[in-house]
């Protein structure tokens, strides 16, 4: 760079050659920028400028001759992101017995920092999912996920999981969506263990293996009832033990007869007899009762039909109760055969099919 000669005698805010003078301080500024640097933290700038960067590292290699210099990182500096190797699945459902679930995703990084495995949940405080009873545990020697799922039907639901895969600096992730759906159709199957009672005299067709008590389906085409009392006695019942995971009904429906059982009340317990004769074993509590049509008529109060409903055979009648609470074994108490719009009616009812839901 050439000399400058400055003009002697100068006075404050002369100018020369870039420079301008200041009298108080009696020296010649240059006009041009200081040469601070604004300095940034991850786009937020730091209180002071500054005059000089340093950069360290073995890694760190920096060059350039000119006002532009050239800062190169390599191999440790940020380092490369763990690699995946076995990928969690994007989406798993929560078992609804309480029984624990697993989902592994296996990480390595290139540089051989060991990995540590994380969780996060999407929502505004991270905090754990209501569809989880517990804290998820990570093996970080198997990158193993084990979740605890809620027995709550409550709980049914989604979330959704950010896996994480972390060398200290960087790290990969994986969302995976959870699902606990506490909802099912058609309950019953023919290997369940059923029940029933009609007393002792009277006629019924629950006993009698050509009506098959145990169907379980509203099938409309079916041209002879399934189950039912030739001479309806209360109180009546049918049960069934659904097996050891127990299950919460809100809804029943009964493909009926035009002549069907009228009042009645569903009723859940834990602890009856699991063979034999049960129906009258154990403690059971009634379900509390919403709401139920029959065909596309509401009803006002939990009821089958009853005998002379006015409805063709094959009609639906379905019941639904604001139960969460699981049971293993469910039974319906007949009480009456009275028509659900009149209050009256005796005598026998014939089903041609039933059906238990979670809806």
């Amino acid at each position: 760079m050439a000399a400058i000669n400055f003009p002697n005698s100068p006075s404050d805010g002369d100018t020369h050659e870039g420079f301008v003078y200041n009298s108080t301080l009696g020296v010649w500024k240059s006009t041009a920028s200081s040469g601070g640097i604004t300095v940034q933290d991850e786009g937020s700038a730091l209180a002071t400028s500054a005059s000089t960067i340093n950069f360290v590292g073995s890694n760190v290699v920096a060059s350039g001759t000119g006002s532009t210099k050239t800062v190169t990182l390599s191999g440790g500096g940020a380092g490369e992101s763990p690699i995946v190797y076995t990928e969690p699945p994007t989406s798993h459902t929560l078992n609804t017995d309480g029984s624990t679930s697993t989902v592994q995703m296996q990480a390595v990084d290139p540089e051989g920092t060991a990995i540590t495995y994380g969780i996060a949940y999407a929502n505004s405080t991270n905090a754990r999912p209501d569809q989880l009873a517990a804290d998820t545990t990570i093996d970080q020697s198997t990158g193993t996920y084990t979740f605890d799922p809620s027995t709550n039907t409550a709980h049914d639901g989604t979330f959704k999981a950010r896996l994480s895969a972390s060398d200290g600096i960087t790290h990969a992730t994986r969302f995976v969506d959870f699902d606990l759906a506490f909802t099912f159709s058609n309950l019953l199957t023919t290997s369940m263990v059923f029940d029933h009672y009609n007393a002792a005299g009277s006629a019924t067709r629950f006993p009698n293996a050509a009506y098959g008590m145990t169907y379980n389906h509203l099938d409309a085409t079916l041209s002879t009832s399934q189950f039912g009392a030739h001479n309806q006695t209360v109180p009546s019942y049918l049960a069934v033990y659904i097996g050891t995971e127990a299950k919460a009904v809100n809804q029943i429906k009964f493909n009926i007869h035009s002549n069907h059982f009228g009042d009645f009340e569903l009723q859940g317990s834990n602890d009856a007899n699991t063979s034999g004769t049960f129906y009258n074993t154990g403690t059971w509590t009634a379900l509390t009762w919403a709401s139920g049509t029959i065909g596309t008529t509401a009803l006002t109060s939990q009821n089958a039909g009853g005998r002379l409903n006015g409805f063709a055979d094959h009609t639906i009648v379905t019941n639904n109760y604001t139960n969460s609470v699981a049971y293993t074994h469910y039974r319906v108490v007949i009480t009456n055969a009275y028509n659900y719009s009149s209050g009256s009616g005796t005598g026998g009812w014939a089903s041609y099919g039933w059906e238990m839901n979670r809806v």
